[in-house]
């Protein structure tokens, strides 16, 4: 399966259930993101569900200078988002002992595990890490805004839903299942993680409240799934790497290669893979003047480093160059 089959099948799910789809991809690079990049696709529209009813599916493309590359982590990347929320009319109550929440969470789970079905994805091949009984607040992770100490109770009913799928499920009694970041503004609240034999291909959501000035604040439930477009083609197909079954770093680590034999052995991998996915980076970026402080100082950061992998592979600015152009050609509709 190909990407552009894979997205008309995505696509052709959710026109069946009747939910809005946005036929745009939000901007990376300017200042709408203050401390990173794209890092949540759609990441207006999911903040607008916080205070009304509504739902939207769409293929957004996201850029994570701070991930660290490997055979199924790029630094840009395309994820396709389901989302959707519930009016609490102002009727906020504990969520996981309030049956509208514990509804919200069956439809939700359901209708995503019923899209995996459609690709002859058998829930005994997954794995998923849940919500464990955790305390945030005050750290210096995720959470290091909040002023105060909250506690999530263990979600034993997200993990109900998933055994009775078939899907096998761990608590994490730690921030890596709470959905949070540290920005004023940020939604809060439970995470699901999802692998298909061994390769992490979703994230579902269920965010319960709003950071603002350090204290959680109640909002109408929202939900969603993520689902990691390169990573499930990868997935679907046998667990091969980007390399081998994306089309564009295919080409691209074929450009590559001509100019640059070495970068076919397997010691050199971890420097080929920053050198290849960063390529891509810099032809999306091509200006930097309005970016945000703090997006600059990252983007700072990242040029240091993909200097470094070049230096460590001995390949040349023009070399560096082919590859820009390569991406600049293969993906012109994502330039900024």
């Amino acid at each position: 399966m190909k990407p552009d089959d894979l997205k008309e099948k995505l696509e052709e799910y959710h026109v069946r259930l009747e939910v809005p789809i946005l036929n745009y991809t939000s901007p990376i690079a300017g200042r709408q993101f203050h401390g990173e990049f794209n890092v949540s696709g759609f990441h207006k529209e999911v903040q607008e569900l916080a205070n009304k009813e509504k739902s939207f599916w769409g293929i957004d493309t996201c850029l994570r200078l701070k991930d660290k590359t490997d055979d199924f982590h790029s630094f840009l990347f395309e994820m396709s988002i389901f989302a959707k929320s519930v009016d609490l009319q102002g009727d906020f109550r504990e969520p996981f002992k309030d049956d509208r929440f514990t509804k919200f969470q069956e439809e939700v789970i359901t209708q995503f595990m019923q899209l995996l079905k459609t690709f002859g994805i058998e829930p005994k091949n997954l794995e998923a890490t849940y919500l464990g009984n955790t305390t945030i607040g005050g750290s210096k992770g995720r959470d290091k805004t909040l002023n105060g100490k909250y506690t999530f109770p263990e979600d034993k009913h997200a993990r109900k839903i998933l055994n009775e799928f078939g899907v096998k499920c761990y608590p994490i009694s730690s921030l890596t299942n709470v959905d949070i970041h540290p920005v004023e503004g940020s939604l809060v609240g439970s995470r699901i993680e999802i692998a298909y034999k061994g390769i992490e291909i979703a994230t579902i959501v269920f965010d319960l409240f709003k950071m603002r000035k350090g204290k959680l604040i109640p909002i109408n439930y929202v939900s969603g799934y993520a689902i990691g477009i390169e990573r499930l083609i990868s997935a679907l197909n046998g667990g091969k790497d980007f390399l081998s079954f994306v089309p564009k770093y295919a080409n691209a680590f074929t450009v590559l290669k001509s100019v640059l034999p070495a970068s076919e052995t397997s010691i050199l991998r971890e420097d080929v893979l920053t050198l290849l996915f960063g390529a891509e980076v810099f032809a999306k970026i091509k200006e930097t003047e309005n970016l945000s402080k703090s997006q600059k100082e990252l983007f700072r950061q990242f040029k240091k480093k993909f200097g470094e992998s070049c230096e460590n592979i001995g390949i040349k600015k023009a070399s560096i160059n082919k590859l820009i152009d390569f991406y600049d050609n293969e993906n012109p509709h994502n330039r900024s």
